[in-house]
């Protein structure tokens, strides 16, 4: 339906007769190419003709059949299900017919949404603060191709590199569907306060979306233009912050009043991005309230930059209700002006010194409660006129504060003070002494304040003795009969009194307690020195309870007498608690149960010693007796083993058990637990079987109040009692009848095997002897050694055809003693032997080739085959064979040999080869049998290598050689990997498509296509090794198709910068460079993406105007732009940067690599800069003299920083009235004032007799040049 679809019909190859590959027919590849966005169904006839004779049916050529993919469902309006019924014959190689047919099939080219994109006008320059409108800013805005734009909806994303620069956001309007390539204008509103270049980012987007799983889609995102817009500065009135607008000064003494930062936050403009540079050049004072002038003797002027106002009221001066108001005024050097702000100055008349009469030095004891005392008396707030009488106009508006201070302020708790009325209040610190010198001075509460002198006096602290001090230890608690006790250091802190140590020294008087009977000893307090004392006692046996005790400590400073006497004594009071403690329990063995050299020594009585001393020589050890019983005895009893035990003394009448530990538990069964009877004493235990030792049984008595007694150990020895051996014996022994003249030995080892007994027996030797039930069958009797080896000979043919048995009686003896022999038996069997079968092999070897499919016969491998001596021959034979290595035979098979033709049978695994043993095994139906060996071989075969592709279709582009690692997997083959292997390139079908061949290397396939080409090639590849095709081998894998296309590659855009040095002047304007890059294109010569520019960095300190380009209309060049900020100067390297809108993704490059040039800034010379103090002028009065000025100009410098160190002359002349004027003096100063800048004096001396208005003109100039339009001077008046 749609010829414009497909640019050129679809293409089928096919193989021509004898065509090598022609084993691989069947299949035809359909290759086509759409046309750049068109889409929809296409449907064509498919058939196949070859080079045969055509047989005609009506007229209708003979074609051969052909099956294509069925075709898609189609709609039915479109009437084109066409049945395929043409037919022919074509006489085959039977004379067969053949029908054959054309068929149709449909293409079907499903649309991709295409981004949209737009024509940009470039960089935007503007104001600070401007509501900007740019028309057409964007146009040619394309909904992305010709069939989108009636459907779907074109917007912009915006995005800015600095969105505090905008009050409102760039926008640009949306474009609807079905509108063919408008233009939309840019708006935004910048804020106030931001200058500089922010960049601002573009994308389009339609509405269209991307169709999921086309390989080739691209998003609905346009390609992002970035551009910037430049704001530039707008001049604004300086300004400054008056904190106060209302100043109050004191009555003229001929001083200059100063009010310091009068002016802050002084400024030229608001301090922010567009800060130009300007500075605030003076500040006019404007008198609003004109009969003031007569009320300065120096009018008020406000200095700069330090905002600070100064002038010298006139004498006697008092201004008018409201005061003397100015309007203060700044201007900038651009002569812009602030807001007029307004101040007032009220000149007050001064206040007189307060005074009062003192009443001199005060003297109080230590520690003294002092209250309140009448000092100051005839208190005024003003000049006394009388020596007694206050001035009564300040008395009565005035009130008056006394200022109280001393050096010696350690001594009081309360600080001296006197109130309004005069009385003096402080209070001594506790136990401090000594003299305070105070200072007084009297202040009244008049404008301003006014003071007396201070008045000295002082105040005397009288010593007084304190009472000793000292602080008690913690609380006194001890056990019951815990004997002698002495607590060190138990009192603390001791000392005479505050601030006595030095002098006086301390004294226990004595002690005394409430309940003496609880102590031998009586507490007492025994002094380390003066600073600590020791509480020591002794408790009384068997006491406790509680007792209090108070001590009386005295120092040696007396009470005093007169004013301040003291105190020299202290009592303290203290408890001591004894706790009751309960005794241990106690026991005692029975009199014939204790062994006389553990009696306490003087004793009379059976007691034990318990691990107290008692007699003096008593051991620790408390083993008081021992005890021996057999092995294997079982329960036993030891009666009257305790004779006496308690809970401790008679008033602890408690419950006793007992505790018993054995040193080896392991003498003793687990079902039997130690144990005492409490009634009789009786201990009770039973022995483990076949354990004997020695151990220690620990008897302890514990009470109900958990204390215990001291352990006492009786020693328990169990004596040794030997067991019987272990026998075991092979139940029998079957040998084979001999029939030689002389019989051999035959020798059975580990026959029997035995142990002495229990573990404990272990060393004991073991022997055996043997009892045949019927000796005369042997020529040496059944013997058995220590080891278990039984040996005996049969006599020769004793014994008929079958079987006969007898009993062996066996008996082993150990050498313990007692019960030391145990016996078994066993039977020996004689049976009659059998003559093993026999067999030869073929000399031939067992030779086979890898892979062999079918099953391997080697006829009469085995031959001479027999069952033994002649009259065995009735028994059955069969083979058993096996390979050493069985993976050479298929899995699940074995050798086969037919025992009656001697036949041999197998199958070879699959890619198995190699050399091996095997081993065939001949077994008659008796059990006897015989073994051959044999060498058994595999012979390799070279089997096809193997190749296989990660995919049969790569995309690759036309910008240069690539290596396509397409290979997944490779293999020389089945146990080949000792081949070398390698890849070729079999066909090419667009040989002229590439620069080089494709073809292999070590890491993948090289393709190198020629720039500019693009579409689909067809390469055939395949793997090969060097295994050779002998014995039918195979050495080339599968051939693989590979279908490569070749799409086109985005190259980085070109231009050319045509100046790489730009030299400017220092504080130039805007600097506009055309063309300073030409020749701007997309890159390869079939590319017509948009390009646009930039310079980076995009923000370079030092520029006023950042660096950037503005393309021109067709897009082919672009102009530079910047401008420095003031005083800047230096070279400054920066890089161009283009980029295209096509893809930017590897392999794609969409930004161009960067090309450097230089922005030289040359010097110019600033002129010099200074300013007048006072800019209203200087005035003096007729007659005057010599008038000096110490600073008549400030701020004076060469030029900016960098011009600091030149030379600066400054001279003053007057212009106008010069006779006014007799020796102008002036004198720069040489050090800066801490801020970078000089001051100047003034002075001259006024001509007599005369008066008016003398104007002086004053120059500075600096040694810097004029070189580049530079300035050297500067002139004001």
């Amino acid at each position: 339906p749609d010829p414009n679809l497909c640019d050129g019909l679809p293409l089928i190859p096919c193989y021509a007769a004898g065509n090598p590959d022609s084993k691989d027919t069947g299949y035809g590849t359909l290759t086509f190419e759409t046309n750049p966005d068109r889409w929809g169904l296409a449907f064509f006839e498919v058939w196949l003709e070859d080079d045969g004779i055509a047989y005609p049916l009506n007229n209708v050529p003979c074609h051969c059949q052909v099956d294509v993919n069925p075709c898609p469902a189609l709609p039915v309006n479109q009437g084109l299900n066409v049945p395929c019924n043409q037919q022919c014959n074509r006489q085959l190689f039977g004379g067969n017919p053949t029908p054959c047919n054309r068929q149709i099939f449909a293409i079907n080219i499903e649309p991709v949404n295409d981004p949209p994109s737009f024509r940009p006008l470039g960089p935007v320059t503007t104001s600070e603060g401007a509501q900007v409108t740019v028309p057409n800013w964007a146009c040619n805005i394309d909904h992305g191709g010709w069939m989108e734009w009636p459907y779907q909806e074109v917007s912009f994303a915006i995005t800015t590199s600095d969105p505090t620069f905008f009050t409102t956001p760039p926008t640009i309007a949306p474009v609807p569907a079905g509108e063919e390539l408008p233009c939309r204008d840019l708006t935004f509103n910048l804020a106030p306060g931001k200058c500089g270049i922010v960049e601002v980012t573009v994308q389009p987007i339609d509405n269209g979306g991307a169709i999921a799983g086309s390989q080739m889609g691209e998003n609905a995102l346009g390609v992002p233009y970035t551009f910037s817009i430049t704001v530039n500065p707008e001049n604004t009135p300086p300004g400054f912050t008056m904190p106060s607008n209302m100043v109050t000064a004191a009555e003229g003494t001929g001083t200059i009043e100063r009010r310091l930062g009068f002016l802050t936050d002084i400024f030229a403009e608001p301090f922010d991005s567009c800060d130009n540079g300007d500075r605030v050049e003076r500040i006019n004072v404007v008198p609003v309230t004109p009969q003031c002038a007569a009320l300065f003797d120096v009018p008020p002027v406000i200095d700069l930059p330090s905002g600070d106002l100064r002038f010298i009221p006139h004498t006697f001066a008092t201004t008018p209700p409201g005061g003397c108001c100015y309007d203060v005024i700044a201007t900038d050097l651009h002569g812009a002006s602030s807001v007029a702000q307004q101040f007032c100055i009220n000149l007050t008349p001064r206040n007189d010194n307060p005074s009062f009469v003192a009443s001199g030095d005060v003297s109080v004891c230590e520690d003294a409660d002092v209250g309140g005392m009448q000092w100051a008396t005839h208190i005024c707030a003003g000049s006394i006129k009388l020596s007694t009488v206050c001035d009564m106009q300040e008395q009565a508006s005035q009130q008056v504060t006394f200022d109280v201070s001393t050096q010696q302020a350690a001594l009081f708790s309360e600080q001296p003070s006197i109130d309004s009325m005069g009385v003096l209040r402080f209070q001594p610190q506790p136990d401090a002494s000594g003299t305070a010198t105070v200072y007084v001075r009297a202040t009244d509460n008049g404008t301003p304040v006014a003071k007396t002198v201070d008045t000295i006096f002082t105040i005397t602290i009288v010593s007084t003795n304190d009472p000793p001090t000292a602080t008690l230890g913690q609380a006194v608690v001890v056990d019951e009969d815990v004997g002698a006790v002495r607590r060190s250091q138990w009192l603390t802190g001791l000392s005479p009194g505050a601030g006595e140590a030095n002098t006086q020294s301390v004294d226990v008087v004595g002690c005394l307690n409430t309940a003496p009977s609880l102590f031998s000893d009586q507490p007492q307090l025994i002094l380390n020195g003066d600073v600590s004392a020791d509480l020591v006692f002794t408790t009384a046996a068997d006491k406790n309870g509680v007792a209090t005790v108070t001590c009386t400590i005295t120092d040696n400073g007396g009470t005093g007498t007169g004013q301040c006497p003291g105190n020299n004594t202290i009592t303290l009071t203290f408890p001591i608690t004894i706790l009751p403690v309960d005794d241990p329990p106690f026991i005692e063995l029975h009199e014939s149960c204790v062994r006389p050299e553990f009696m306490c020594s003087g004793s009379t009585s059976t007691s034990i010693c318990i691990g107290r001393t008692q007699g003096g020589t008593c051991t620790e050890t408390n083993l008081v007796t021992s005890v021996s019983v057999l092995e294997d005895e079982g329960l036993m009893q030891l009666h009257n083993l305790i004779r006496r035990y308690g809970g401790g003394p008679p008033d602890e009448d408690q419950a006793v058990a007992f505790e018993i530990a054995a040193s080896d538990g392991s003498l003793f069964a687990a079902t039997t637990p130690l144990r005492i009877d409490p009634v009789s004493g009786t201990l009770i235990f039973e022995t483990a079987p076949d354990a004997h030792g020695e151990t220690i049984l620990s008897i302890t008595a514990i009470d109900s109040a958990g204390n215990r007694s001291p352990t006492l150990g009786v020693k328990l020895t169990v004596v040794s009692v030997n067991d019987p051996p272990t026998l075991q014996a092979r139940m029998s022994v079957v040998v084979d009848a001999c029939y030689k003249e002389q019989c051999p030995v035959l020798t059975f080892p580990s026959f029997v095997t035995s142990t002495p007994g229990p573990a404990n027996e272990a060393a004991q030797q073991v022997t055996y002897s043997v009892s045949p039930a019927d000796p005369s069958w042997f020529t040496t009797l059944p013997t058995i050694a220590p080891s278990g080896l039984l040996k005996f000979a049969l006599k020769p043919g004793l014994f008929p055809a079958g079987s006969m048995q007898q009993t062996l009686v066996i008996t082993a003896t150990d050498d313990g003693g007692g019960d030391d022999t145990t016996s078994t038996h066993s039977t020996l069997i004689v049976v009659t032997s059998n003559q093993p079968p026999a067999f030869d092999i073929s000399p031939l070897p067992l030779v086979a080739t890898e892979d062999t499919p079918d099953v391997v016969r080697v006829p009469q491998w085995a031959r001479q085959i027999t069952a033994g001596t002649p009259g065995e021959s009735f028994q059955s034979l069969t083979f058993s064979c096996r390979l050493d290595d069985a993976t050479l035979l298929k899995a699940g098979t074995s050798l086969n040999v037919d025992s009656t033709t001697g036949d041999m049978m197998f199958e070879v695994a699959q890619d198995a080869y190699g050399e091996t043993t095997g081993t065939c095994r001949l077994v008659d139906s008796s059990g006897a049998g015989v073994v051959r060996t044999f060498p058994f071989t595999v012979v390799p075969v070279n089997d096809c290598p193997v190749l296989e592709v990660v995919s049969q279709q790569l995309n690759i582009y036309d910008n240069g050689a690539v290596t396509e690692p397409v290979i997944l997997s490779s293999s020389a083959g089945p146990r080949e990997d000792h081949q070398v292997l390698s890849f070729k390139v079999l066909s090419i079908s667009k040989p002229s498509y590439f620069v080089i061949e494709p073809h292999f290397e070590a890491t993948g396939i090289v393709l190198h296509p020629k720039d500019g080409v693009t579409g689909p090639v067809t390469l055939t590849v395949a793997a090969t090794d060097d295994g050779g095709v002998q014995r039918g081998g195979c050495d080339t894998s599968k051939r693989l198709t590979l279908q490569i296309f070749i799409a086109h590659a985005n190259r980085p855009p070109a231009f050319k910068v045509n100046n790489n040095v730009i030299t400017v002047l220092e504080d130039s304007p805007l600097v506009i460079i055309d063309r300073f890059v030409s020749d701007i294109s997309a890159g390869h010569a079939d590319e017509t993406q948009s390009v646009s520019c930039i310079v980076s960095p995009s923000v370079v300190q030092g520029f006023a105007i950042q660096p950037h380009l503005a393309l021109s209309v067709d897009s082919k060049t672009a102009a530079l732009q910047f401008r420095t900020e003031g005083n800047t100067t230096g070279q400054f390297t920066l890089n161009v940067i283009c980029t295209d809108s096509g893809l930017s993704s590897p392999p794609h490059q969409a930004q161009s690599l960067p090309v450097q040039f230089i922005i030289d800034v040359t010097p110019v010379n600033d002129p010099p800069f200074f300013k007048f103090a006072s800019p209203d002028g200087i005035r003096v009065w007729e007659d005057s003299g010599r008038y000096e000025l110490p600073i008549f100009l400030s701020g004076l410098v060469a030029g900016p920083e960098d011009e600091k160190s030149q030379v600066t002359q400054v001279t003053c002349s007057p212009t106008e009235r010069a006779f006014l004027l007799d020796t102008i003096d002036l004198h720069v100063s040489t050090t800066d004032n801490g801020l970078g800048t000089h001051t100047a004096s003034l002075s001259f001396i006024v001509a007599p007799e005369v008066f008016g208005t003398a104007t002086l003109e004053c120059c500075a100039v600096d040694n810097g040049g004029t070189a580049n339009q530079g300035e050297n001077n500067y002139c004001s008046s």
